[in-house]
């Protein structure tokens, strides 16, 4: 199961790592207290990996990117096979565009057609 944002907190696998590696007087990549909230939509067959939520609302850290968005709810898009591409406030942008308080941003999974 995905864990859930972490409210209060800076991405999860930031703190992991920097705890784990015990890098303490290094700068924070993302500095306590600000965080802004935006809103992430899974589309396609990634709904998967929000079973039961149309959306959710979550705090991130400012000025983050929508890669590092993905990864404080527990997705990391390289891992994921078949991962397509991000929409930020309805366009699509890249995994590395830095997100703004009050953003929707979408994950869709690879679409094939013909």
């Amino acid at each position: 199961m995905m864990p859930r944002s972490y409210p209060g907190h800076s991405c999860f696998l930031v703190k992991r790592i920097c705890d784990t590696l015990d890098l303490e007087g290094v700068p924070e990549k993302f500095p306590a207290g600000g965080e802004m909230k935006i809103t992430i939509t899974m589309r396609g067959t990634l709904k998967k990996y929000m079973p039961g939520e149309a959306y959710r609302v979550v705090e991130v850290p400012d000025n983050c990117t929508c890669d590092e968005a993905l990864q404080c709810i527990g997705m990391n898009y390289r891992e994921i096979p078949r991962f397509g591409f991000v929409v930020r406030n309805g366009m699509r942008c890249s995994i590395f565009d830095r997100l703004e308080e009050g953003d929707e941003l979408k994950a869709w999974s690879q679409v094939s057609g013909g």
